[in-house]
C-alpha cells in the first residue's frame, strides 16, 4: 500500500518511493479435522456362496479410527507436554474441534506403546553393544506402588525400562550377556556391579557432595582441595585436543598424584569420613575419563533423560497399570533416541503411528 495524498494536500500517486517497508504477521489457520470415509463393497460369490469384501488401502485399515498425525499429537501432548487425559480432551475440543474421549486416548497410548516396543528393543540391542554406557534410575509410581524407571544411554541410543526393582537384576535383564568397556553412573551399588571392564563415577555428583561438606564445615580445607583437583581434571579433559599427547599425559600424571595425596591424607572431621571412604574404595573410578576420550566425566545426560519422567510422575501421579508403565518406557526410548539423533520428535511419533493397527496385547514384564 502507498499513500495517495500528503497531509498538505499534494498528490503523491506519481512520487518515487524512498523505500518499501515489509512486515510479516504469523497466524494459525482455523483448525478443523479432516474425516476420511471408506466404503467396502460386499458381494456374494455365485459359485461357492462366500461373501467377499473389497480390500481397504494401506493406512485406512478397518481397525483404524484415527489418522497417524492425530494419534501422534495425543501421544505428544500426554508424554512430552505431560497433559492429563482431561486437559488433552479439552485442548482437542477447543483448538481442533475434535471430540476424543478419555477411553479413546487410552487406546491410542496403548497402540503407541505396542508400536514402539520393537523399536525400543532395537535401541536396547544397540545400547548394550556400545563401549560406553551411562545409567541412572528414578522412582516411578505404578498403581500406588513404588517402581523404578531405569535409563541406559550410549551414543547409539537411549533405552528406558520401568520395573518394580531397583536391584542389579534390571541391569542383568537389559545387558544379557553383553559387557561394556566403561560404565558411567553414580555410586548406587547395583550400578557399580554392572557388567563392565571399567567404571567412571559421575563427578558432577561428587562436586555437589563436596560442596555440601564445604558449606557444613567451612574450615575443612580437604573438601575444597578435593573440589579443586576434580575441577582441574574436568578442565583438562575438555582441553585434550589442544594439547600434545605427551603434554596431556604429563598433566594427567600431575592430577593423579594430587588426587592420591588427598585420598591418603588422614581426615578427622566426622562429616568428611564417608566421602573419604568412598574415594578410597573407588579411587580407580574417579578419573577414568582422562584415560579414555570416549568416556564423559559426568552422568548428566542420563539425569536429563529421566527429568521428563519425574515431571510426568508429579503431574499425573503415576501409572494405573503395568502396560501403561511399559508403554511409557517404550515411547520414551524412541523419543529420547530421536532427540539424541537430532530428529523431530513429532515426526518420529507420526512415523511410529503410521503402521497397521494390530489387536492390543498387554505388555509382559521380562
Amino acid at each position: 500500500m502507498r499513500a495517495q495524498k500528503c497531509q498538505c494536500g499534494a498528490d503523491l500517486s506519481e512520487a518515487q518511493p524512498l523505500q518499501v517497508l515489509r512486515r510479516q504477521i504469523t497466524e494459525l489457520p482455523e483448525c478443523k479435522p479432516i474425516v476420511i470415509e471408506t466404503r467396502q463393497v460386499e458381494v456374494e460369490c455365485g459359485g461357492c456362496g462366500q461373501v467377499q469384501r473389497g480390500v481397504l488401502p494401506e493406512g485406512l485399515e478397518a481397525r483404524r479410527q484415527f489418522g497417524p498425525r492425530l494419534e501422534a499429537l495425543v501421544v505428544y501432548l500426554q508424554h512430552q507436554q505431560h497433559l492429563s487425559y482431561e486437559r488433552t480432551q479439552l485442548l482437542l475440543q477447543t483448538v481442533f474441534q475434535i471430540d476424543l474421549s478419555q477411553g479413546r486416548q487410552a487406546c491410542i497410548l496403548a497402540r503407541a506403546g505396542q508400536a514402539a516396543q520393537p523399536a525400543a528393543e532395537t535401541i536396547r540391542e544397540q545400547v548394550r553393544q556400545s563401549a560406553t554406557i551411562g545409567s541412572d534410575e528414578t522412582s516411578a509410581r505404578m498403581d500406588g506402588r513404588n517402581w523404578w524407571e531405569w535409563v541406559f544411554r550410549s551414543p547409539a541410543g537411549v533405552y528406558h525400562v520401568i520395573r518394580p526393582s531397583r536391584g542389579e537384576d534390571v541391569i542383568t535383564e537389559v545387558m544379557g550377556d553383553a559387557r561394556a568397556h566403561t560404565w558411567v553412573s553414580d555410586c548406587w551399588s547395583p550400578q557399580l556391579r554392572a557388567p563392565a571392564e571399567h567404571f567412571q563415577l559421575c563427578l558432577a555428583h561428587q562436586l555437589r557432595n563436596l560442596q555440601r561438606l564445604v558449606e557444613s564445615c567451612p574450615c575443612l580445607r580437604w573438601a575444597r582441595q578435593m573440589q579443586a583437583v576434580l575441577r582441574e581434571a574436568i578442565h583438562l579433559g575438555k582441553r585434550r585436543s589442544a594439547l600434545t599427547a605427551s603434554g596431556f599425559q604429563r598433566r594427567v600424571s600431575e592430577i593423579e598424584s594430587k588426587l592420591q595425596r588427598l585420598i591418603d591424607r588422614p581426615v578427622q572431621t566426622p562429616q568428611a569420613r564417608p566421602l573419604l571412604k568412598r574415594y578410597r574404595k573407588h579411587r580407580q573410578h574417579l578419573l577414568r575419563f582422562l584415560h579414555d576420550p570416549l568416556v564423559p566425566h559426568h552422568n548428566n545426560d542420563c539425569e536429563r533423560s529421566l527429568r521428563a519422567s519425574v515431571v510426568h510422575r508429579k503431574v499425573t501421579g503415576g501409572f494405573r497399570s503395568a502396560w501403561g508403565a511399559q508403554a511409557y518406557a517404550a515411547i520414551a526410548s524412541v523419543v529420547d533416541t530421536a532427540k539424541l539423533q537430532n530428529r523431530s520428535v513429532f515426526e518420529t511419533l507420526v512415523n511410529l503411528m503410521d503402521k497397521p493397527v494390530l489387536p492390543f496385547l498387554a505388555f509382559q514384564n521380562s
